[in-house]
């Protein structure tokens, strides 16, 4: 991966001439312009043609996580940590894999990608369906009542050791809803929330030890519009912004389109998406009834 070229062994292995391959290049390389003879094309006729990457990649550029002292924590159906440090900084590309860090080329140039997954809605889901509440645009009816109880805890309260993962397995649910029978559901969304939390932030902390302190984290994804988590974050993450874009990874392509169209001179020159930035618990936000 350090050389920039095509993995040799894969090559070898598919059965491909390695002289056929294409050149690799960084993200927003120029490779042509559209034709003007393609019949229903004429609108883009001339247009640049370039590659971005891959979509948690594009999508961290499309929020503005363009240097290293950024994370993007994308949270949706998975949750992945992004993070950009220049090549020189982080010399093995192995130092993740305790830390469940992954390390590989960023669409920023001269950059490797630390990438860190985790799952989100997949394990929240099965827990508000196992007690028959809806979520909608990553709010529940739940919110609300579980804000309180987590405004009652104070922040360096001990954190908790369940496993969200085991929630997935629908006989794992029912023993773990068992064994809190006597609990409200407010209280139960408030204990898996805190938990996915917790395994977030311990992943945050692998990307610091990788790369270095952190001075802001940018949240986007549907379930980062849930005013639990973002109170449960805010207690324990760097400074966190909330980036008013809809597809951050389509943001992100386009901007890096723009450099192959010599709209912008490289990566630096991307504007910033207008965001929040968010230090309060968001109480006020409408229950959202099923």
């Amino acid at each position: 991966m350090r050389s920039g070229g095509w993995w040799a062994e894969a090559v070898e292995w598919s059965g491909l001439d390695p002289d056929s391959m294409p050149p690799l290049n960084t993200a927003g390389t120029i490779y042509g312009r559209v034709s003007d003879t393609l019949p229903g094309l004429e609108r883009l006729a001339g247009a640049a043609l370039t590659t971005a990457g891959h979509d948690h990649l594009c999508g961290s550029v499309g929020v503005g996580v363009t240097h290293a002292g950024q994370v993007m924590d994308s949270c949706g159906t998975a949750e992945a940590l992004v993070r950009a440090v220049p090549v020189g900084v982080y010399p093995d590309l192995a130092a993740g894999h305790p830390l469940g860090v992954e390390a590989g080329w960023h669409v920023i140039p001269g950059h490797y990608a630390l990438l860190g997954g985790l799952s989100l809605g997949l394990n929240l889901l099965p827990v508000l369906e196992a007690l028959r509440v809806e979520s909608r645009d990553g709010r529940t009816p739940l919110d609300q009542g579980a804000l309180t109880i987590a405004e009652a805890h104070a922040p360096t309260d001990a954190v908790l050791h369940e496993s969200v993962r085991s929630l997935r397995d629908q006989l794992n649910l029912d023993q773990w809803l068992l064994a809190h029978r006597d609990e409200s559901p407010e209280q139960l969304w408030y204990r898996v929330m805190q938990t996915a939390v917790t395994s977030s932030h311990d992943l945050l902390e692998g990307l610091e030890k990788l790369g270095g302190a952190l001075s802001q984290v940018v949240a986007s994804g549907g379930w980062s519009k849930n005013p639990l988590l973002r109170l449960l974050k805010a207690r324990v993450f760097p400074p966190l912004t909330y980036p008013l874009v809809d597809e951050a990874g389509i943001r992100g392509a386009g901007l890096l389109a723009g450099i192959a169209a010599g709209v912008f001179g490289g990566v630096s020159d991307f504007p910033d998406p207008p965001s929040d930035h968010v230090g309060e618990t968001m109480s006020s936000t409408p229950a959202v009834h099923p």
